[in-house]
């Protein structure tokens, strides 16, 4: 029997790993615990708004090459729309708006040189204590800080910081491009990457939960499926689902994002002209606006807040009188990324496990990169290279 490869979780993780796997003639079957794939990275449609919504809101950049090749290769990068490289930042309690964009330092030169890490940052360095005493540390680095690792600047790694400003800001303009998704991140990501799978012969098993393992056989509750000589396994579920299944995994602490979805009574523009705006002086770090639904992302917030405070800013953004709070839905995810302080990322873990055959995926795996849609998609096919025994793997 030709060997198969099992990859336990249907989210992008999962997802790159059964593509790249697939494509290169490996039998694959994806167990997915859910009802549907995309795990945190999908969209729905949602009664209270009648409308289709993300779970979380992301951006992918130019940087992100990984996953704009996982996008290419399944046919989601056509619902993807690329942007100007432009990044809008509104400083709600001054009405100023910074604008980062190449070729442009984001602040003064001594703190840019700081904030990129130069001349040397320790392992055990903040975002904090490195650059607190920046004139723009309130109103950028520290709200940068927050969208982009989840983690306040004190707890947050400066190093790990310091290696995204400077694929970002030393990149080119390429680099800094945003893409967005206009029908969502399911249409994008998590379809086409279906659609995939099942051309080169993959299966998607939903429903299927996986409660114990070993080098012989998985478990899925009463149902046993042994493990046949050159079959490997791929667990691409989150940290604590993986810690459950192989004790000796590190914990590893994790921080929350919130995401409100408010009905607007129209489509609104936001300032500077993107489909996204940077906030500072306001409760939430980002909004964004598809059609008739403004989306607001909080980081690191350890419970949602008031929606209706948070719609109090909005109505200031878009300049419109306060109105009662419109329909509205809010995505608490309680462990959305981890937390990136210096002592975590040091403890997060390889794709290899104490078991043979059977490979770890994740975006809280040992990664140049924060817990990102990026991160996820190239520890996918990492994961991928190491089971199916090819260095050279890629994305067909």
């Amino acid at each position: 029997m030709t060997p198969c490869l099992h990859v336990v979780g249907a989210g992008l993780a999962g997802l790159a790993a059964a593509v790249a796997a697939s494509a290169a003639g490996r039998r694959v079957v994806v167990h997915e615990a859910a009802p549907q794939a995309g795990g945190r990275c999908r969209s729905y449609h949602d009664p209270v708004l009648d409308r289709t919504v993300d779970t979380g809101t992301h951006l992918v950049l130019g940087i992100n090459r990984r996953t704009l090749a996982f996008a290419r290769s399944t046919g989601g990068l056509a619902a993807m729309a690329a942007g100007r490289p432009l990044f809008p930042c509104l400083d709600l309690s001054s009405g100023r708006i910074r604008t980062i964009a190449p070729g442009r330092l984001p602040a003064g030169l001594g703190e840019t040189v700081l904030a990129l890490g130069l001349p040397w940052t320790g392992g055990d360095e903040t975002v904090a204590s490195r650059l607190e005493t920046a004139k723009s540390y309130g109103t950028l680095w520290e709200p940068l800080c927050l969208s982009a690792l989840n983690s306040p600047g004190r707890q947050a790694s400066a190093r790990l910081f310091a290696r995204l400003l400077r694929a970002l800001l030393l990149g080119g303009r390429g680099a800094m491009r945003p893409y967005v998704f206009p029908a969502g991140l399911s249409a994008a990501l998590i379809d086409p990457a279906l659609a995939a799978i099942g051309r080169h012969g993959g299966r998607i098993v939903t429903g299927h939960r996986l409660t114990g393992l070993s080098h012989r056989q998985l478990s899925f509750g009463d149902e046993i499926l042994d493990l046949h000589p050159g079959d490997t396994v791929i667990l691409a579920v989150p940290p604590w689902a993986a810690r459950r299944l192989l004790p000796d995994l590190p914990a590893l602490g994790t921080r929350a994002i919130a995401n409100f979805h408010f009905l607007l009574p129209r489509p609104a523009p936001l300032p500077g002209g993107q489909p996204f705006l940077a906030l500072t002086g306001a409760a939430a770090q980002w909004l964004s606006v598809r059609g008739d639904v403004l989306s607001a992302t909080l980081s690191a917030c350890p419970s949602p807040p008031d929606p209706a405070a948070v719609w109090r800013d909005v109505s200031r953004v878009l300049a419109i009188p306060q109105t009662p709070l419109p329909p509205h839905r809010v995505i608490f995810e309680r462990r959305a990324t981890l937390c990136h302080s210096p002592g975590i990322i040091a403890r997060r873990p390889a794709a290899t496990t104490r078991l043979p055959g059977i490979f770890l995926a994740g975006d809280w795996l040992a990664s140049p990169w924060p817990c990102t849609i990026e991160a996820a998609i190239e520890s996918g096919l990492a994961a991928a290279r190491l089971a199916v025994g090819q260095d050279d793997l890629n994305f067909p």
